[in-house]
């Protein structure tokens, strides 16, 4: 056997408290876009810092762009 390394960034827990509906309503949008709700948020924290000269890939740069057609296209509702 060959000792094989893979370079996975470190990861870590957080709790959040969300409304119900909210919750519920994201897990539909992102099961439809064929992504979990940690992979939702492993995308939205990274694009939340383009702003701060962070980069972010061209896949999370698709799934965003997906996303927002999805809301402009009133598959899911919009809370302020």
């Amino acid at each position: 056997m060959s000792n094989i390394t893979t370079n996975k960034p470190a990861t870590t827990n957080i709790n959040i408290r969300i409304d119900t509906n909210v919750k519920q309503e994201a897990e539909t949008l992102f099961e439809k876009l064929g992504i979990s709700m940690s992979g939702a948020i492993n995308i939205f924290f990274p694009a939340s810092n383009t702003g701060t000269g962070n980069s972010v890939s061209n896949q999370s740069q698709n799934r965003r762009r997906r996303i927002q057609q999805l809301f402009h296209a009133g598959s899911c509702k919009k809370y302020s």
